[in-house]
């Protein structure tokens, strides 16, 4: 009897003293993850602060604050008050059940503004609040959170808008430099109360971030999908956006951001065109990343009131913002693409900067013409026959045809280049000073 109680004093000794060093080690990685957050907020023009921190044996409680300064919105700012109940480990009772870890916290979070109607609006719109958080924090210097969101139902203006609640879950390390997650949106519903109805089926959201050591700038992905946009105008047609997919990603390449963005349709619904597998895509590859951080800094300056943007009143700042972005190499590129009654569409355009010649600065020009020389770029424009004698592109490019197109197949071609700031369409000079008004 002596011996096992022995090794229950022991073991509980032994229980206390892990969840001691959880308590210890938690409130460290969550004071990590908060100076980091600070450091990426004072970057970025929020504060983040940790109000208080106080550590138990077996639980603590912390309250951390952070603040918007949205005086370019007409509002001084907005705050976010978060107040946490931490449950030290090794062994955590959580809402996702048992767990191993060095601490679970839950979390409360409060919104509120300079402005009471503001705040009477989120009261309302925000009636279920946000408090289901739940933060686990593992022992490899990694974290796992949780959250629901709330379902929103505000009336705007005689009409109404009405979102079905999510889920978000996510990891991360302690130092801020990787996130990554899924965010679970229910359903989306708005009507103006007079003849425009939109509903976005439930959709999803898939992240993967990495920070640079600039906290501004990252590498990684965005994907956004949802199965169907409808939109309903009075008096029209029903029109269903079918399969609908957004991705955004980022990566480093010798030093310099590639970033692109595509957006993407399966079926359209409702045409009177049959119209599917509809593409936009957008690049720019070989962005300077100081020009980011430049223009982010440049941002908070120029943003005055509520929509008021003083360009004019830093054009010095702009411009050298303009020197770093526009460096050899960058490129930018769009193409839109579809399949269209029983042809094809697809148009792609591809600009390089090539710079000034004689090596001039961007400050240094003075004919509006020399703008036409800092790129080469080229356009080409595919079209299936039948799409153009179908449909009224036919109309608008019958008087080109002939002179600009070429036919190759079942396509009907153009391609126009601007090299050394001379346009030519077919091989076929074409003067700028026309795209001038000139």
């Amino acid at each position: 009897m002596k011996k096992l109680i022995g090794v229950l004093v022991v073991t509980a000794g032994a229980y206390l003293a892990l969840t001691y060093y959880g308590g210890y080690a938690g409130e460290q990685a969550l004071r990590q993850q908060i100076e980091q957050s600070a450091a990426q907020g004072e970057v970025h023009g929020y504060e983040v602060e940790l109000v208080s921190y106080e550590r138990g044996l077996t639980s603590s409680h912390t309250v951390m604050a952070m603040r918007f300064d949205l005086s370019h919105l007409g509002l001084d700012e907005l705050n976010l008050t978060s107040t946490s109940r931490i449950q030290h480990g090794p062994i955590l009772f959580t809402a996702k059940g048992p767990k191993l870890g060095l601490f679970a916290s839950q979390s409360d979070v409060e919104i509120s503004t300079s402005s009471d109607e503001v705040n009477q609006m989120l009261a309302e719109i925000l009636s279920d609040g946000l408090s289901d958080i739940l933060m686990i924090g593992h022992f490899n210097q990694t974290y796992s959170a949780y959250a629901s969101l709330p379902m929103v139902s505000q009336e705007t203006g005689g009409g109404l808008l009405k979102i079905d609640g999510g889920n978000l879950s996510m990891q991360g390390t302690y130092d801020g430099q990787h996130t990554e997650g899924t965010l679970e949106l229910g359903a989306v519903h708005f009507n103006d109360g007079e003849s425009v109805t939109l509903m976005l089926s439930p959709s999803v959201l898939d992240f993967d971030l990495h920070t640079l050591e600039d906290l501004v700038n990252y590498e990684g992905l965005f994907n956004y999908r949802a199965d169907s946009l409808t939109v309903s105008v009075a008096g029209a047609p029903e029109f269903v956006l079918g399969n609908l997919g957004m991705t955004m990603s980022q990566e480093l390449v010798n030093e310099r951001l590639d970033s692109s963005f595509a957006f993407t349709v399966g079926e359209v619904h409702g045409s009177p065109i049959a119209t599917k597998n509809f593409v936009y895509e957008f690049g720019l590859k070989q962005i300077s990343p100081a020009a980011v951080v430049a223009w982010q800094e440049l941002a908070r300056d120029i943003q005055q009131g509520p929509g008021e943007v003083d360009f004019a009143g830093h054009e010095a700042e702009v411009m050298a913002v303009l020197e770093l972005l526009l460096q050899e190499g960058l490129e930018f590129s769009v193409r839109l693409a579809a399949d269209i009654l029983e042809g094809d569409a697809d148009i792609h355009f591809v600009a390089n900067y090539v710079g000034l010649p004689d090596n001039r600065a961007l400050s240094e020009v003075v004919d509006v013409m020399d703008y036409f020389a800092i790129a080469d770029a080229d356009l080409e424009i595919k079209l299936s026959e039948s799409v153009v004698m179908q449909t009224p592109l036919y109309f608008m490019l019958a008087q080109y045809l002939d002179a600009y197109f070429t036919q190759e197949g079942e396509h009907l071609i153009m391609r126009a280049s601007l090299k050394g700031g001379r346009l030519s369409i077919a091989d076929q000079p074409f003067p700028l000073e026309f795209l001038l008004g000139g």
